[in-house]
């Protein structure tokens, strides 16, 4: 009965995650289970439960048997303050927005395991009011990467052990702005601003805005990773785990609405398509278990957001091909954890990281206004019998504010400051021991 109902939720977040629209804040997310977002991400030297799929596969020859992990975190949007120079303030719309996962660990035998996992390794949300002040950057902007990983690992002795994997991800954006129909007529004229000032026309297309929205996706594009994990007595342990990038061609269409008759047959519904990136990631970790029951975990994750130059997209229509320049750099992020276990059953943790921003001043935009992070974690575990349960509570603040300078060129109209960009998350996991 018992397993019939573990194979009951299995299947269920199974459905939930391939078949979930939701996109998560954040560009690259991390936060892959409670037993890790509770250290900050200083998990995988330490990779003792089914999440280690995600930190450190290699790390699941510690695990007996067959173990499934199944949870959430969620991630509240709306923390994003911006102050304008001409005095206006605007804030980020509200929302709460889950993210599943699930892991799978088996032991095939004495030198082999198998591990399976479902979850999230990207994702962006950003949205604002329709008339706000840089809606003809963007008022909405949402992306998310939904990935199977498959691994087998090999223990080559008790201290080592190798996994490699393979995975299928599937990558969709959604975006929407405000495309200002005075702007339009003013460059198809080539007017000056002072000859578009004085022309009537001008003037009653500056108060028109058409809405675009673009949605484009590819269901299936394969990278792979290795991992290790090697104990080196009984003291110390170091992780290492590496992802490799993906390279996308997007599909989709644009849509727009509220057009003038005088620009139908330049501004209208058409098909769309584009490449796009995603980086590779690279996280190693060493732990120390300072007492019987206190372990300490350091990793530093790089990630290699360089392999993201530009965005470059072709719409059917008279907009053609709309390219936006990146320039993202390669980032770093330092993170500490650590677990202390109070009893055989009740588990504590607590953890820290500072993560930089890979994007430039040159190419920060609205889709993600955002500096380089702090993020302070704390949560629990529970078992019992072959049950237990985890959760987290972890709060991300910037390190600083920043200026996101004019760029008309990319509809960013006025100059701002980020004053804030704050980001509250939850996480809840159940696990259960076959």
């Amino acid at each position: 009965m018992k397993k019939g109902l573990c194979y009951c939720f299995l299947l269920f977040t199974v459905s939930l995650i391939w078949s979930s629209s939701s996109i998560a804040s954040g560009f690259a997310l991390y936060e892959n289970s409670p037993t890790g977002s509770a250290v900050a991400g200083a998990f995988s030297a330490t990779a003792d439960d089914p999440s280690a799929v995600w930190y450190n596969p290699a790390g699941i020859t510690q695990l007996e048997g067959t173990q499934i992990m199944t949870g959430f975190t969620a991630y509240t949007t709306g923390g994003a303050k911006l102050e304008f120079e001409n005095g206006r303030t605007s804030n980020s719309v509200d929302d709460i927005v889950p993210t599943p996962y699930l892991y799978l660990s088996t032991k095939i035998n004495e030198k082999f395991w198998f591990g399976l996992g479902m979850f999230s390794p990207f994702g962006l949300s950003a949205e604002y009011e329709k008339d706000w002040e840089g809606r003809y950057n963007t008022y909405y902007s949402a992306n998310v990467a939904k990935e199977l990983n498959s691994n087998i690992v090999y223990k080559v002795n008790d201290s080592l052990s190798l996994g490699f994997g393979v995975s299928v991800q599937q990558f969709e954006v959604e975006f929407k702005q405000k495309i200002s129909s005075g702007a339009v007529y003013q460059q198809g004229k080539g007017l000056t601003a002072e000859d578009a000032a004085a022309d009537p026309l001008f003037n009653h297309l500056r108060g028109i805005d058409i809405n675009q929205k673009l949605f484009a996706d590819d269901n299936a594009e394969f990278r792979y990773n290795f991992s290790l994990f090697y104990t080196m007595n009984e003291k110390w342990s170091f992780g290492l785990s590496y992802r490799s990038e993906v390279d996308y061609t997007l599909k989709g269409d644009a849509t727009y609405t509220n057009v003038p008759a005088l620009f139908s047959t330049q501004i209208h519904n058409g098909d769309i398509s584009g490449d796009v990136t995603l980086p590779q990631v690279l996280w190693t970790g060493i732990a120390y278990k300072a007492s019987p029951k206190l372990t300490l975990e350091m990793d530093i994750v790089m990630t290699g957001w360089s392999s993201y130059d530009k965005l470059e997209f072709n719409i059917d229509n008279g907009l053609g091909t709309q390219t936006v320049e990146k320039d993202w750099d390669d980032v770093y992020s330092i993170r500490f954890g650590a677990d202390y276990q109070v009893t055989d059953a009740f588990a504590v943790r607590c953890g820290y990281l500072y993560d930089e921003s890979p994007i430039p001043s040159s190419s920060i935009d609205y889709a993600m206004p955002s500096s380089d992070r702090h993020m302070f974690s704390a949560g629990f575990g529970y078992e019992f019998g072959k049950w237990s349960i985890d959760s987290h509570y972890a709060y991300v603040t910037l390190a600083g504010e920043r200026d996101i300078n004019a760029r008309p060129a990319e509809s960013i109209i006025i100059s701002s400051r980020i004053k804030e960009a704050n980001v509250h998350q939850f996480g809840l996991s159940v696990a259960y021991k076959f």
